[in-house]
């Protein structure tokens, strides 16, 4: 990467560095991208950020050349209104008589330049650069800006490179030296005497002469009286109940003696029934429990009666099977002989009437 030197070897040519740049700014107020032979003369900052943003952009890159964001509107119309030669195509300056140059270096291997174009309202930083791949070591543009009345003023350049080599050494070594007072000892230890004798003179005006000064850090406390006042803190806090405690001794009910006559409390039942007389308690039927006689003979006749219930639910059952079989083979029988299924069903409901007319006679 170009760096700049320290020593620059050749005084900036304006003519062959900025006639190139004058041009492309017309074109650079309504393009997106730079021409390819003005990249050369720009300083590689300057290049590689003209190059980068450019690329990515599609607004007009004259704002890439100024780093001030505030001056890039006034540099537009600047711009704008510069007019090229019909022929040549190039923006007509009197590089002899219409521009001024002025040098400053910045540290030690920074030399710039700021050129101004009255004519135009331009004005140019250039800076010396040496190492370029994009060519030799010489002047390169650093930044383009719009003509401002205070401009030199506040770059502090100086007319040639020499002085402003000059300018810069001096001022090194002014930074560089720091001057310190000159104070004897005599002096400071009259100093010191001046505070002491104003810190006792203020006791000197007070009603009670001769005292001494109070000393800035209090008194200590006595140990006792840090020990009782540490049992007095304490001690507020034993009255305190605790929060998981549930028996609060302000809610206790004082023990009230009960009126004239209630003073007894009424026997309990338990013993109410101690004290009733023996012939009341012979009629009070208490239940025994059966003996194992009369419990095997129960075990018996519940097993007979059980034993009866199954064998009649048995017949009962064999008899309703036979009556269900009886009528499906009438049925069957029925159909065969050439009997409807209504014919059958009103033979049947008649001699179910019949019977039941001959059970109510």
């Amino acid at each position: 990467m170009a760096v700049p030197s320290t020593k620059p070897t050749t005084r900036p040519n304006l003519r062959e560095l900025l006639s190139p740049l004058l041009p492309a700014l017309i074109a650079a107020t309504a393009s997106p991208t730079p021409p390819t032979p003005l990249l050369p003369s720009l300083s590689p900052i300057l290049r590689q950020r003209v190059q980068f943003l450019s690329a990515t952009s599609s607004e007009p890159w004259l704002r890439l050349l100024c780093y001030n964001t505030s001056a890039i509107e006034k540099l537009k119309s600047t711009a704008s209104v510069l007019e090229p030669h019909p022929l040549s195509g190039e923006v007509e300056v009197d590089w002899e008589h219409d521009t001024e140059v002025a040098y400053k270096r910045i540290d030690g291997e920074t030399l710039q330049g700021l050129v101004k174009l009255q004519e135009q309202g331009l004005v140019v930083r250039i800076v010396w650069c040496v190492n370029d791949p994009d060519g030799p070591d010489g002047w390169r543009i650093g930044e383009v800006l719009p003509l401002e009345p205070d401009t030199f003023r506040e770059f502090g350049g100086s007319p040639t490179m020499d002085e402003a080599e000059e300018s810069f050494q001096s001022g090194g070594k002014a930074q560089n030296s720091s001057p310190k007072p000159d104070i004897t000892l005599a002096e400071a230890a009259g100093e010191d005497d001046d505070d002491d004798d104003d810190y006792w003179a203020q006791y000197d005006a007070t009603p009670g002469r001769g005292r001494t000064p109070a000393t800035k850090s209090p008194a200590p406390t006595s140990t006792k009286d840090a020990a009782t006042a540490e049992r007095e803190y304490f001690a507020q806090y034993e009255n305190i109940q605790p929060a998981m405690d549930n028996h609060d001794p302000d809610e206790e009910v004082p023990h009230v003696s009960p009126p004239l006559g209630l003073g007894r409390q009424p026997p309990s039942l338990q013993q109410q029934q101690h004290h009733m007389p023996a012939a009341r308690n012979e009629g009070i039927l208490q239940p025994r429990p059966e003996s194992s006689a009369s419990s095997s003979t129960s075990e018996r006749l519940v097993a007979k009666l059980e034993e009866e219930a199954g064998r009649r639910d048995t017949g009962e059952f064999g008899v309703k099977q036979h009556i269900s079989r009886s009528i499906r083979s009438l049925y069957q029988l029925g159909c065969a002989a050439g009997i409807e299924r209504d014919e059958f069903e009103s033979l049947v409901r008649r001699e179910l009437e019949v019977l039941s007319m001959m059970e109510d006679a």
